[in-house]
């Protein structure tokens, strides 16, 4: 992503010493996350609607006489990151990265 300008977004430092800014927000780290994950879906895969194909991966279905139903079954990806919270043993909350994944066949 850094090839098209995208790369993890800093708060801008106030202090004339140079140092680097603060990391950004969870909501900002979160939008870089899922569009990283859009376009690497795109590079590898065919976009159907909002989700994304194989489109080199297909069944096609025969009925009970094992005849071809005529139509190609493809599993289609949706995928997105989403922030998790949760409280660890030692005490206080802590903040995870998750990927939520759904399978669906088009």
């Amino acid at each position: 992503c850094r090839i098209t300008g995208h790369c993890p977004m800093y708060e801008e430092s106030t202090e004339s010493d140079a140092a680097p800014g603060k990391p950004a927000h969870h909501e900002i780290f979160l939008a870089y996350c899922n569009v990283s994950l859009k376009r690497a879906m795109g590079e590898r895969m065919a976009r159907w609607g909002r989700e994304y194909i194989d489109p080199k991966s297909f069944e096609e279905p025969t009925d009970n006489s094992g005849q071809s139903l005529g139509v190609k079954v493809f599993q289609a990806y949706s995928c997105e990151f989403g922030m998790t919270r949760s409280e660890r043993p030692e005490g206080g909350p802590s903040i995870s990265l998750s990927l939520t994944v759904d399978l669906r066949a088009k």
